[in-house]
C-alpha cells in the first residue's frame, strides 16, 4: 500500500473506538467511535444516534476472538476490522486521495458489515447516516470572515491561466484525474477573465484551481487538482487561497465548495462550514 495519512477525525475515531472496546477493536467500536467524534458530518451522525447511543454502548454483544496488531491502532483489532480498514484504504485510493477520512471508514463499514452487526444496529437511520457521512457534501465559506494565508512553496509559480493554456490543462486533468472535468475546465476559457490558476514547477504543470466554471454557475469553487507527489507540500492550499482571494476581490459574500470530498481539510484551511442536507433518505 502506498503511503497514506490519517485525518484528525479518523485519529479521534480510533481513540474513541479503543476507549469503548472491551477487547480487540471490533467493527461496532469503529461505528460508535465515529459518532462520538461529534464534529462535522460525525456530529450529524451523533445527533441521529443520540437517543440510542447509551444503550448501544452498554449492551452485550459477541466479540471475535482472533485479533491482530495494526499500525494505525495501539490495541489489537479483530480480523474483520482489518478487512474494513483495508477496504477503506482502497476507497481512499479509488478517489485518488492520500488522507484516510471518516467517509472512507464508514463507507467500508457499510459495505462489509455482518448480519450480526446489522441486527445489533437495527432501527437506526442508516440511509441518512450514509448520506451524511459517506457522500461528498457542499460547504460554505463566508468571505466576510475569510482571510488569505501566505504559504511558501519555493520553486513553484502560480499564474492565472491564459487562452493558450487550455489544451495543456485539459490534457493534464484528463491524465491525472480522468475525463470528467474536461468540459467544465473549458468553460473557464470562454470567460473574459479566466477564473483558473495554474501551478508550475519549471515548465511542468503540477496543479490547478478554479471557480465559476462548474455549469457556468457563479460563486462555486472548483474543481481543483494537484499531482499526488505535491500534495504534502501544501500546493493545494496555495491554489485554494489564490482562487478564494480572487473571489473575495470580486466582491463575493459567500462561496460554495461543491461536493467537497476532504471536508476536514476545507474546514481547517478556509473556515468552511457544512451545509446541512434537507432531504432525509429512507433506509
Amino acid at each position: 500500500m502506498e503511503t497514506y495519512y490519517l485525518t484528525d477525525k479518523v485519529k479521534q475515531l480510533i481513540s474513541n473506538a479503543e476507549e469503548i472496546s472491551d477487547g480487540p477493536v471490533e467493527p461496532i467500536d469503529l461505528f460508535l467511535g465515529a459518532a462520538l467524534v461529534k464534529k462535522g458530518t460525525l456530529l450529524e451522525m451523533y445527533l441521529m444516534l443520540e437517543d440510542d447511543l447509551h444503550d448501544l454502548l452498554v449492551l452485550n454483544r459477541s466479540r471475535e476472538e482472533v485479533s491482530v496488531p495494526h499500525k494505525d491502532f495501539s490495541l489489537t483489532v479483530a480480523k474483520r476490522v482489518e478487512r474494513i480498514w483495508d477496504r477503506a484504504l482502497e476507497i481512499m485510493k479509488n478517489y485518488n486521495q492520500i488522507y484516510l477520512n471518516e467517509g472512507h471508514v464508514l463507507k467500508a463499514f457499510y459495505q462489509l458489515w455482518s448480519a450480526e452487526e446489522q441486527e445489533f444496529l437495527k432501527g437506526l437511520p442508516h440511509g441518512r447516516i450514509r448520506e451524511s457521512v459517506t457522500t461528498a457534501r457542499d460547504l460554505l465559506v463566508s468571505m466576510n470572515t475569510y482571510s488569505n494565508k501566505e504559504i511558501p512553496n519555493p520553486g513553484v509559480t502560480i499564474k492565472r491561466a491564459a487562452a493558450g493554456d487550455e489544451q495543456r490543462l485539459v490534457d493534464f486533468a484528463a491524465e491525472h484525474f480522468g475525463e470528467g472535468w474536461t468540459k467544465t475546465l473549458k468553460n473557464g476559457f470562454h470567460q473574459e477573465e479566466i477564473p483558473i490558476f495554474l501551478a508550475w514547477k519549471s515548465e511542468k504543470l503540477i496543479g490547478f484551481s478554479s471557480y465559476d466554471i462548474y455549469l457556468n454557475q457563479k460563486g462555486i469553487y472548483g474543481p481543483m487538482g494537484v499531482i499526488k507527489e505535491e500534495r504534502k507540500n501544501r500546493l493545494g492550499s496555495i491554489l485554494l487561497h489564490e482562487a478564494l482571494s480572487d473571489m473575495k476581490r470580486k466582491g463575493y459574500a459567500y462561496i460554495v465548495l461543491g461536493e467537497a470530498g476532504p471536508i476536514e481539510y476545507y474546514e481547517k484551511e478556509c473556515g468552511a462550514m457544512l451545509i446541512p442536507f434537507s432531504s432525509p433518505q429512507a433506509d
